[in-house]
């Protein structure tokens, strides 16, 4: 939309991308968000319960100096956690419901 291009949210086959920077967003000077594929073998609990063998992400924008998060995803659910390393505000999944 607006000359922006495609991106990656997450990589269909993550173990090939372990340690690799990509977009998740990007149209030049207004949205250029970027992520690092950290591990493939996180753990966290949360009130839906624990995990292990979790992808982990860290999320930045190179223009908001404050944009820095760590994102956990769980396979077949998603993103269970999110931590904001700037304020060191957590967001975690309370509750899932199969599709």
């Amino acid at each position: 939309m607006d000359g922006a291009l495609p991106s990656i949210v997450m990589f269909g086959d993550p173990t090939a991308h372990q340690g690799e920077t990509y977009r998740q967003e990007y149209l030049p000077g207004d949205a250029e968000d970027m992520g690092l594929l950290l591990t493939l073998t996180g753990s966290t609990s949360v009130p839906y319960g624990d995990f292990d063998n979790l992808v982990l992400t860290y999320d930045y924008n190179p223009l908001e100096a404050t944009a820095h998060e760590v994102k956990y995803y769980a396979a077949g659910i998603g993103e269970v956690k999110t931590l904001d390393l700037t304020t060191g505000e957590t967001s975690v999944l309370m509750a899932f419901t199969a599709p």
